[in-house]
């Protein structure tokens, strides 16, 4: 987790390594096919409905970060390997372009970064 949160803060940055970087950070994350929590099970934090005594995820993200970035973190879960609901999908294309219209540092992502996050972003119909 810290690497992946090292190399964000790292392509995000460029050169500029004196401001704390804000990052709007829509999480995909939700379960395994084999029900598994991808986040209460893989992690040491939970996700916003989990009832545990652990940090959340965004916690947990932003005590790695160390002050060098400020995550808000907007969950959306999914299920690993199964199509995301069309309701979803929706409502995360409207945050997106809430937060991209307000200019603020948008990431999305899922388990790998590549099925559900980019099926997400195709719905949204952009010129990726």
């Amino acid at each position: 987790m810290e690497e992946w949160i090292d190399g964000v803060c790292a392509a995000l940055r460029g050169e500029n390594t004196s401001d704390r970087l804000e990052i709007h950070y829509v999480c995909l994350l939700g379960k395994k096919r084999d029900g598994r929590r991808e986040i209460a099970d893989f992690y040491d934090a939970r996700a916003p409905d989990d009832r545990e005594e652990r940090p959340t995820f965004e916690e947990l993200l932003n005590r790695l970060a160390g002050g060098r970035a400020v995550f808000t973190l907007y969950h959306f879960p999914t299920v690993d390997h199964e199509p995301v609901p069309g309701e979803v999908k929706e409502k995360v294309r409207k945050l997106l372009e809430e937060l991209l219209a307000r200019g603020h540092t948008v990431l999305v992502g899922c388990s790998s970064g590549k099925g559900r996050t980019m099926e997400v972003l195709r719905s949204c119909r952009w010129a990726l």
